[in-house]
């Protein structure tokens, strides 16, 4: 189980960004860090602080974000991302690569 911040940037897009993490800590009790990075300099990034999306826009007629892409970094993929709330309050967020499709749904913490 994680924890992300999602955050309205100066430039009117936004960025979502890992804030906590469960298991934090490997068993040698190091922190994980984001080793399946396809980008080499961010490998480093510890587990609680990846940005999985950045520059994602908003489309005021469609009523969703996207033309971003979304970070797994359990598996090391990026993949074109749309997000959207649905009528129980629940984000939505879209992951497509290629011809295949993915929804994880994200509730609001108090």
């Amino acid at each position: 189980m994680a924890k992300v911040q999602v955050s309205k940037d100066d430039t009117g897009t936004y960025t979502a960004q890992v804030i906590w993490v469960e298991n934090r800590l490997d068993e040698a009790g190091n922190v994980r860090l984001d080793e399946k990075n396809p980008d080499a300099s961010l490998r480093n990034v510890e587990c609680d602080k990846i940005i999985i999306i950045k520059s994602m826009s908003y489309d005021s007629q469609k009523q969703r974000w996207g033309d971003a892409k979304v970070y797994d970094p359990m598996r090391g993929i990026r993949a074109n991302v749309q997000c959207e709330f649905m009528e129980d309050g629940r984000l939505r967020v879209r992951g497509s690569l290629l011809c295949f499709s993915q929804s994880i749904y994200w509730k609001k913490l108090q």
